[in-house]
């Protein structure tokens, strides 16, 4: 226990520094689940900004929020539908999932209600542009975003066509002449060693005391 206090101690500078950061952001996202620990019932929160998170352990009032973001934030706060964001008196972006599984149970709960319809389908299209502007398909992204359409010189190599190749790639039939199969070579030095061993037999002197130049003839008896 005395670790853990004196870790927390020398963090609460940089904790500190991350509030700040957090209060003075123009978006932050809040949440909170249950957490049990050593044997009793809590709360876990988060507030988060794309470069900071910020966790405490609280219990599950609308203190907490105040708590953390202070007097000083007048960003949008995005959040589910729970009571304890209600009292936040700037701008509120409720969680998407939330919403559109409540207009949907709205909608099946008045089924011939016009206007109920027309405004569904309203924030439903407003939600497809939101998410259109944010998250691109691959069809409206940027070039340079693609990475598959890279120019023929920055592609890996092990894309390039057979004909820019290094040499030791290349097919055995494209090989150069000491890099061929042995077996030719092998056959040609046989023959002309069989060619060079005729000739000399054939051009080997005979006479007196000289032994013939090959097997001896038949000689009927």
């Amino acid at each position: 226990m005395d670790a853990t206090q004196r870790v927390a101690r020398k963090a609460q500078a940089e904790l500190t520094g991350i509030l700040e950061r957090i209060r003075g952001s123009p978006v932050v996202h809040a949440d909170e689940t249950g957490w049990r620990e050593d044997g009793h019932n809590g709360y876990v929160w988060t507030f988060s900004t794309p470069t900071e998170r910020y966790f405490l352990r609280r219990g599950r009032g609308k203190a907490v929020v105040d708590e953390v973001l202070g007097d000083q934030f007048a960003g949008v706060l995005v959040s589910d539908f729970y009571a304890a964001y209600h009292h936040y008196d700037g701008p509120k972006q409720r969680c998407w999932a939330h919403l559109l599984r409540d207009i949907h149970d709205l909608r099946a709960l008045y089924p011939d209600d016009d206007r109920l319809a027309q405004w569904a389908d309203a924030i439903h299209q407003l939600y497809r542009q939101a998410t259109a502007f944010t998250h691109p398909s691959e069809q409206q992204r940027p070039e340079q975003q693609r990475p598959e359409q890279q120019r023929p010189e920055q592609q890996r190599p092990e894309q390039q066509r057979p004909e820019q190749q290094r040499p030791e790639q290349q097919r055995p039939e494209q090989q150069r002449p000491e890099q061929q199969r042995p077996r030719a070579a092998t056959a040609r030095a046989a023959t002309a060693r069989a060619a060079t061993a005729r000739a000399a037999t054939a051009h080997r002197p005979t006479g007196p005391g000289t032994a013939p130049a090959g097997p001896l003839p038949y000689l009927p008896g």
